[in-house]
């Protein structure tokens, strides 16, 4: 081991397993940068050249490398990002779109990489060699929310003049196909709930009934519940862990309850109120998260209610504002509940008519008493 520490001493790897040069001169000053290497052989010719300039010259001859590979343009990129937050971007954003995508699959390709040789072919065979965790094909929306941070990354290079053309003008843009909304009916939610965990069932209920987000659910807090008055607040998420500012500014909003969602907060209160702030808790007494309850709980209920298993907690929501509308609920008031500011989103991407034997009867009937039509018997 003291081998190996004196054969690289002054040499350093980064989190990205890039070899880096240290060294303090007498004069106080330090070197301290990447050498743009993972090869540690490269990097001790690199270190050895280094230290004779000093020892010969008091300082290194060469300027000290550029800040152009794409891993330090990305940092600069990150702290101009930060310094938007809650201006042009929301917390959330930033830490679960930006930061999460950058570390988990771009930095470990590009980091070390000069910018300016990262070219079209590059950035499509990344592209396609992106995978979920468990090798399946991952799905155009994940590639596309990864490929966001990357694209900022890359027109930020183009303006600061660290590049000259942007290799993405030639990239094939990512086909993102939207799943259709999986929406319940009324008796498969009933078979659904009678197969649910005791633990997770008036859970369940309640985002069937509501029709809030997970993170939501998740991070209400019974001071945000007023029962006297029927409604709750909405004013934070729960995401991978971590609480943020909801997603949008109408999503920030008072739902009301109704007799049933109410009747679940009483039963609530009396399993977790004493526990904690927030209203909904797992076995450990901490906030729900999606991913656990989505994989262990919505998941599993699905199987054991023999009902179609292409569906998530997301359903839920889908699940509401069909079963709403189709109850005759005015838009505006399922727009309020949800939390929208436009009702396009409840049309393109969450309403899903589910077939019912008495469709079309209510029409017939109104147009037999109100005799639009004249007697079309024959004569």
């Amino acid at each position: 081991m003291a081998n190996k520490d004196r054969l690289n001493h002054h040499l350093f790897t980064n989190k990205y397993d890039v070899w880096c040069f240290q060294y303090k001169i007498r004069n106080g000053h330090k070197y301290k940068f990447s050498l743009k290497t993972k090869n540690v052989g490269n990097a001790r010719k690199l270190r050895d050249q280094y230290i004779e300039e000093i020892r010969q010259f008091g300082r290194i001859l060469e300027p000290e490398p550029e800040a152009n590979t794409f891993g330090e343009v990305a940092q600069e990129w990150v702290d101009w990002k930060r310094t938007q937050i809650g201006e042009e971007i929301r917390d959330y954003t930033f830490k679960d779109l930006y930061l999460y995508n950058i570390n988990k699959y771009i930095m470990p390709v590009f980091h070390a990489m000069p910018i300016k040789e990262i070219d079209f072919e590059t950035i499509d065979k990344f592209i396609r060699n992106l995978k979920r965790e468990d090798g399946k094909p991952m799905a155009g929306s994940t590639k596309h929310n990864i490929m966001i941070p990357f694209k900022g990354i890359i027109e930020f290079a183009l303006i600061k003049g660290y590049i000259e053309k942007n290799p993405l003008d030639f990239v094939k843009p990512i086909k993102v196909k939207h799943k259709k909304p999986q929406p319940m009916s009324q008796d498969e939610i009933k078979r659904f709930l009678q197969h649910a965990s005791p633990l997770y069932k008036d859970f369940f209920a309640f985002m069937f009934i509501t029709g809030v987000r997970m993170g939501e659910a998740a991070a209400l807090q019974w001071q945000d519940v007023n029962l006297a008055e029927g409604y709750f607040k909405v004013n934070t998420t729960f995401v991978r862990g971590n609480f943020y500012d909801p997603k949008t500014d109408s999503s920030r909003r008072q739902v009301k309850l109704n007799g049933i969602t109410r009747d679940i907060l009483v039963r609530q209160a009396k399993k977790t109120k004493d526990k904690g702030e927030h209203v909904f808790l797992n076995r450990d007494g901490r906030p729900l998260r999606a991913d656990s309850v989505n994989t262990h709980h919505f998941k599993p209920t699905l199987k054991k209610a023999g009902l179609s298993e292409n569906r998530s907690c997301r359903d839920t929501r889908g699940t509401f504002i069909t079963n709403a509308l189709d109850a005759n609920e005015t838009m505006g008031f399922v727009q309020k509940q949800v939390g929208h500011s436009s009702i396009k989103p409840i049309v393109n991407h969450y309403y899903n008519p589910i077939p019912r034997v008495e469709d079309g009867q209510k029409f017939e009937e109104t147009l037999n008493s109100t005799r639009v039509l004249p007697d079309l018997e024959e004569d």
